[in-house]
């Protein structure tokens, strides 16, 4: 689903990080003038792949690092700005949580106890693990925010990560605190620096942020209970022979060319979901069933069993026998 929007900063970044935006675009197999245009939104594959191209042509290890301190107000971003207007951590970290999927795919998670607060990056999205370059930058770029808020060397009390960090000086150094390997990666702040005040901080501009942040978390929502509900839909219909987009359309109280629109702006097709959903279904008719493959090319909803076996073979690589025999 196209739901990560690129804001205009990575123009600055990939500028102050002394990398080629076209190299950056062409290794990631996106279009060279995507930068430039007005309102650019990408899938999480896309935007793995966009992260990654970069850090390859670092070529640095501590680039993630580097990455994470690019914080600069010239770099524009509605819900980077949205914490910074925050009066401190306490309110900064869930607005943070809640609005960060618009701008990355990285999940965050606050915990907050009596004597401190944690913030957990969640390293598996989507059924995606996200590469540890990426939770260190993060990591990075929330203390590099909060200094730049504070106007201080605020420092964690813990940093944990479920990787290694090499080398582990350099991290020491610039979070001003003992790494700790474990289980998770999360960082942990006292009621201190929870406590202290951002010289950033604007109610004003906060109300000025908050509508649009909000409008396009809905919009994001909305579009994925819609690919949801058109997926509920061929569940239902396929068994009885109907799978043409006109009639999944009818059945959602949608014309067929809206249900075309509404899935083109979550980068993807009423075919590729038909697609999926048959895979998914014959898959599962298989590994848990006696049907013959006659039997399932009618409930997938396929004129005739040669052409169950061709999209088969062309989903899997494997023919339905073969496929059961594993």
């Amino acid at each position: 689903m196209a739901q990560i929007r690129m804001e205009a900063g990575w123009s600055i970044t990939l500028s102050d990080f002394g990398v080629q935006t076209t190299d950056v675009l062409s290794l990631a197999q996106l279009p060279e003038n995507l930068l430039n245009q007005p309102a650019v939104y990408l899938s999480v594959q896309e935007y793995l792949r966009f992260w990654n191209a970069l850090i390859t042509l670092a070529d640095d290890p501590l680039a993630a690092m580097k990455l994470g301190q690019t914080v600069s107000v010239e770099e524009f971003s509605a819900p980077f700005f949205a914490a910074l207007c925050s009066p401190n951590l306490h309110i900064a970290l869930p607005r943070l949580a809640k609005f960060k999927c618009l701008v990355g795919p990285l999940v965050l998670q606050v915990n907050v106890g009596s004597n401190k607060t944690s913030v957990t990056f969640v390293q598996q999205v989507d059924g995606l693990v996200m590469p540890a370059s990426m939770i260190i930058g993060e990591m990075v770029f929330l203390i590099s925010l909060a200094r730049l808020a504070t106007r201080t060397q605020l420092t964690p009390v813990l940093v944990e990560t479920a990787f290694e960090l090499q080398p582990a000086a350099d991290y020491e150094d610039f979070f001003g605190c003992s790494l700790r390997q474990g289980a998770s990666n999360r960082i942990s702040f006292d009621a201190p620096s929870m406590d202290m005040p951002f010289l950033t901080a604007s109610e004003s501009m906060w109300r000025f942020f908050e509508p649009e942040l909000c409008h396009r978390l809905t919009d994001l929502e909305m579009d994925a209970s819609f690919t949801n509900r058109v997926k509920s839909v061929l569940l239902e219909m396929l068994p009885t022979g109907q799978s043409a987009a006109h009639q999944v359309a009818k059945s959602l109280s949608v014309s067929k060319r809206t249900l075309q629109r509404r899935l083109t702006t979550e980068a993807t097709s009423f075919q590729l979901i038909l697609n999926q959903t048959r895979e998914g279904l014959a898959r599962h008719y298989l590994s848990r069933s006696n049907l013959s493959n006659g039997e399932i090319s009618l409930l997938l909803g396929f004129d005739d069993t040669n052409s169950f076996l061709r999209a088969f073979l062309q989903w899997t690589g494997v023919t339905p026998k073969a496929f059961r025999q594993q």
